[in-house]
């Protein structure tokens, strides 16, 4: 994504300005955790902040908070 996004034209939505962070610096996150995350989609698990994580577990009918917190 953060290929492609500095690929498109500077007038162009979702273009990328070449002075920005790439999108995981920006998101706090090393490759290693990134495809931690990317593999732990594939197995239904929850993945975002703890705040995120818990306002959605009553829609879920669940109590617990099981799941990939990320910063």
């Amino acid at each position: 994504v953060d290929w492609t996004g500095r690929q498109i034209k500077t007038d162009k939505r979702g273009h990328i300005e070449s002075s920005q962070l790439p999108i995981l610096e920006r998101l706090g996150l090393d490759t290693h955790t990134w495809l931690k995350v990317c593999t732990q989609i594939e197995k239904g698990t929850l993945i975002g902040s703890a705040a995120a994580i818990e306002s959605v577990l009553p829609q879920l009918n669940r109590q617990r908070r099981a799941g990939l917190q990320i910063p």
